[in-house]
């Protein structure tokens, strides 16, 4: 099944316009327990140092909602040598929870470690039906042929998501879409040295 995704860079919106009522999501697995009510993800093309001239800092905010029972769901994001989670906040029911202690790990298959990817993990818990739970994520990537694709896929339903790319006036940067036909995916891009898919 061919997933739509953006070579280079992208983004995403599964539902209709802002305006307009939320449909009911559900998962690929049919679970709709858990949902992402929102997720905004930003990603901005910065001057580095000497070392790492031009970087990525990509910011993160997902929003999930408990609609049915009490559960627990596992959260991951991956980085290797060429990244660096930078700051990690977690939102219970609206509330910062600073007890939940991600995990940091390199990243292995049956005990063997194939590369410098590394994987930081924790489960996030929903007290009852009803609750919503937020997860902020700040990531460097020092290298940009680091960063080439941005999937739309997550392992919940979602309601809302969108992707913002900032690119300064300086660098050019092609963006390929791929896949998107059958999906309320809009774009659009102003002069501010922006490109904005949602």
């Amino acid at each position: 099944m061919n997933q739509p995704i953006l070579i280079l860079l992208a983004t995403l919106i599964s539902g209709m316009a802002r305006s307009a009522p939320l449909p009911p999501a559900i998962s690929p697995a049919g679970d709709s327990n858990i949902v992402i009510s929102n997720k905004t993800e930003r990603y901005i093309f910065d001057e580095g140092s000497k070392e790492h001239p031009v970087v990525i800092r990509q910011e993160y905010k997902t929003t999930y909602y408990c609609s049915e029972l009490r559960t627990e769901i596992p959260w991951s994001v991956s980085y290797n040598n060429q990244s660096s989670i930078d700051d990690l906040k977690i939102y219970l029911n609206g509330s910062r929870d600073k007890t939940i202690q991600p995990k940091n790990e390199y990243y292995s298959s049956n005990d063997i470690f194939l590369s410098d990817e590394k994987i930081c993990y924790f489960s996030l818990p929903f007290i009852k039906k009803g609750t919503s739970d937020e997860v902020q994520l700040e990531k460097t990537t020092l290298d940009p042929r680091y960063f080439a694709i941005i999937y739309f896929t997550e392992d919940q339903a979602v309601r809302q998501k969108s992707v913002e790319i900032v690119v300064p006036k300086w660098m050019h940067v092609d963006i390929k879409e791929m896949n998107f036909a059958g999906y309320a995916i809009q774009a659009s891009s102003s002069a501010s040295a922006m490109t904005r898919l949602s």
